[in-house]
């Protein structure tokens, strides 16, 4: 049942609704999708809003750096960016996310492909 929105969907996505910019520093190029919370249910891996678009450098050197301070800053960032409602939304949903059935996540590829096709 999880692998039935491929990562590479969800991605994509993200990066689009990003307008293929870092939501970060602005830069375009090659960017990666970065799940926000932790991609521990089908909910939260599928979630657009549980996405950010950023560029090499914010992603590998900054939220993945092996320096927990730049990983700090670069966490604060994010927050300042998606807004503290929008942080503690997520947040909620993170803890108690609702069960998605498989026709659930059937609906949302297909919702997903649709998306993808308009970008």
């Amino acid at each position: 049942m999880a692998n039935i929105i491929a990562k590479n969907e969800w991605s994509s996505l993200v990066r689009a609704k990003a307008g293929d910019v870092c939501e970060i520093c602005g830069r375009t190029g090659k960017l990666d999708a970065h799940h926000i919370f932790r991609k521990q249910s089908n909910y939260m891996k599928t979630l657009l809003s549980n996405g950010i678009a950023l560029c090499f450098n914010c992603h590998r050197n900054g939220i993945h750096s092996p320096d927990w301070k730049d990983q700090r800053i670069m966490s604060d960032k994010i927050q300042a960016y998606k807004g503290e409602e929008e942080m503690e939304r997520l947040n909620r949903l993170k803890h108690n996310p609702p069960k998605l059935t498989l026709d659930e996540l059937k609906e949302i590829r297909k919702d997903y492909a649709q998306m993808l096709n308009e970008y």
